[in-house]
C-alpha cells in the first residue's frame, strides 16, 4: 500500500511534525485543486479524468482529510490544508 502525504505550504513546520512526523510530503499552494492531489498520489492519469469523476474535483477541504479506500494502486491520501476555509 502507498502512503502519500500532502502538506498546504502555509502551514507551520509544527503542523507538519505533529501530523506527518518524518515521513515525506508533497507541498501544494492556493492553486491545487483535488484532481490535482488525485493525478499527483496516481489515482488518476490526468487532470481532465480527476475533474470527470465525481470524488476527486474542486476545491480541497479545509484542515486534516484521509482517503483510505483507493482501489486502483492501493494509496492511502492524507491531507493537511490550510485550517482557514
Amino acid at each position: 500500500m502507498i502512503d502519500m502525504n500532502f502538506l498546504h505550504c502555509r502551514n507551520s513546520p509544527r503542523d507538519r511534525e505533529l501530523i506527518f512526523e518524518d515521513e515525506p510530503v508533497v507541498m501544494f499552494g492556493d492553486d491545487w485543486k483535488m484532481e490535482h492531489i488525485a493525478v499527483e498520489a496516481g489515482i488518476m492519469p490526468s487532470l481532465t479524468q480527476a475533474r470527470k469523476n465525481k470524488g476527486w474535483h474542486g476545491d480541497i477541504p479545509p484542515g486534516y482529510t484521509e482517503i483510505v479506500k483507493m482501489k486502483k494502486n492501493g494509496a492511502r491520501v492524507f491531507i493537511l490544508n490550510k485550517w482557514e476555509s
